[in-house]
């Protein structure tokens, strides 16, 4: 099947649009036969007027393919100067909706040997539907002309009560035909409504490791799902240290507050060698460190849970928390000090400020031997999949083993996501992100500098596949003030 290029959604670099904005993909076209190696003729068949023979031709196919073919009609016309018609027509599995498609399309093409007219084609087509009640539908008529295949598109424009259709039928007929009729006919099919371009989302970005809720909803009820990385070392226990330790995230992307309950955390996981995924839950000693939001605005707060395996976290005797309006943007700050009086709490935020509270005496005796960082996302609504936030700066500082990751890689990190390629490290010198929903087929990116013609060129980023989106990320480029993106196919 031949297609003519076809471009979508041409943006500046830096132009800002929200990835929640990004379009689902359209209905895709019901293809009914294309005719290739193996094809049954026997559902087709002649439905009256003049007689009429069918065969398969493995010689002629409307895209070139060398492994399809095409049905041959022969209409066994006369030479007569009064109308003459022949339908064939092919029942399809069941009845069909149109109200789902646009058009019904035929690829069709004569046979050089047929004569044409003296009006010089060779018949009329026409194209029709057979609705529930085996009443004949016809859609509309066209001359066949020359011996090219040609597209014939007929629109679907039924009533409501004969949108469901059984069968569908190619017509060829006229008056004064000079004799026989042999038509090719391929790639029959009723064709979904023209998809609306799908946007490419560009956004600023920068460094950092990006998580994603990228899992589908269906798989471990999908708002719960745990996209996380946890350090690989574990001496990151502040128990025994003689200064306070510090556990901090710098956050330069987070969803707006339309996106509630998305919960960005750190945590720590103590006394375990090998802690694994869901530790909020499966594991028995956990602080947890959550930035979230409601409609009104985002919040920080810090629970914990001690020698409590396959419980919740937030059965915590310690809460501590802030309430802010601001973007929840730049440092996150936990500190905690183990004093003859149990361990101290602080957090900060960005702005500075900070709030104290006390964990009970007997934790640090659950956090003596090892803790494990953790950093992560869960969705926390079923709208919110397919949502990320970034951390572009993790550091730990006064334990035992220092930490300061700008995350160029993850070496030394685990990867325990539910959807490991929905942890996402951006290249260096990262600008910008370019995210859109792939529509049906194949489509590259492209790029341009000024949107001159003949200046598009196939961009060289990489595509990544993130759930069920495309992302590409745009580096520096001090050779251009700008960079235009778009969609283009084949």
């Amino acid at each position: 099947m031949n297609r003519d290029h076809k471009y979508l959604a041409c943006f500046a670099a830096l132009a800002l649009a929200p990835f929640a904005a990004l379009p689902m993909r359209a209905q895709s076209d019901l293809i009914i036969n294309t005719f290739a190696v193996g094809t049954e003729i026997s559902p087709w068949y002649h439905r009256g007027g003049v007689p009429g023979r069918l065969a398969w031709d493995s010689a002629s196919d409307a895209g070139g393919e060398s492994r399809s073919g095409s049905l041959v009609i022969r209409n066994e016309f006369a030479v007569h100067s009064g109308w003459q018609q022949c339908a064939t027509t092919r029942n399809l599995n069941g009845a069909v909706d149109t109200s789902r498609y646009a058009t019904f399309s035929v690829d069709v093409r004569a046979l050089g040997s047929t004569v044409p007219t003296h009006w010089r084609y060779h018949c009329d087509l026409r194209l029709a539907v057979e609705d529930g009640q085996g009443n004949s539908i016809e859609l509309g008529e066209v001359q066949v002309i020359g011996t090219n295949w040609s597209r014939i598109e007929m629109p679907l424009n039924l009533p409501p009560a004969e949108k469901l259709i059984r069968a569908v039928t190619v017509i060829a007929a006229g008056s004064g035909l000079a004799g026989p009729v042999d038509l090719w006919i391929d790639n029959v099919a009723l064709r979904a409504p023209p998809q609306p371009p799908p946007p490419l989302a560009i956004r600023p970005a920068g460094s950092g490791v990006e998580f994603f809720a990228s899992a589908p909803a269906h798989t471990n009820r999908g708002v719960w799902q745990r996209q996380e990385i946890r350090t690989v070392g574990g001496a990151y226990s502040w128990v025994g240290r003689s200064q306070p330790v510090s556990y901090s995230m710098t956050v330069v992307d987070y969803p707006n507050t339309s996106h509630e309950l998305f919960d960005l955390h750190m945590y720590l996981v103590g006394n375990s060698a090998d802690p694994r995924a869901n530790a909020d839950w499966d594991e028995p000693n956990v602080i947890y460190l959550q930035v979230a939001c409601v409609a009104s605005g985002y919040y920080m707060q810090v629970v914990s849970k001690v020698n409590a395996p396959n419980s919740s976290v937030w059965n915590s005797p310690l809460r501590v928390g802030h309430a802010d309006s601001n973007r929840p943007l730049g440092s996150f700050r936990l500190m905690l000090q183990d004093t003859f009086q149990g361990t101290f709490v602080a957090i900060a935020w960005p702005g500075g400020e900070s709030a104290l509270s006390q964990l009970p005496n007997e934790t640090s005796a659950y956090f003596s031997r090892t803790v494990h960082l953790f950093l992560g996302i869960m969705p926390g609504k079923v709208d919110n999949i397919g949502q990320s936030a970034t951390i572009e700066r993790v550091q730990v500082s006064g334990a035992a083993a220092s930490l300061d990751d700008s995350f160029r890689n993850l070496n030394g990190w685990q990867n325990l996501a539910q959807d490991p390629a929905g942890i996402v490290v951006h290249p260096s010198a990262t600008i910008a992100k370019v995210g859109w929903l792939p529509p049906p087929g194949v489509w590259r990116l492209t790029q341009s500098p000024d949107l001159t013609p003949g200046s598009w060129v196939e961009s060289p980023l990489a595509v990544l596949t993130v759930g069920t989106r495309k992302l590409a990320f745009v580096s520096a480029m001090p050779e251009a003030e700008g960079q235009f993106y778009r969609l283009q196919h084949p």
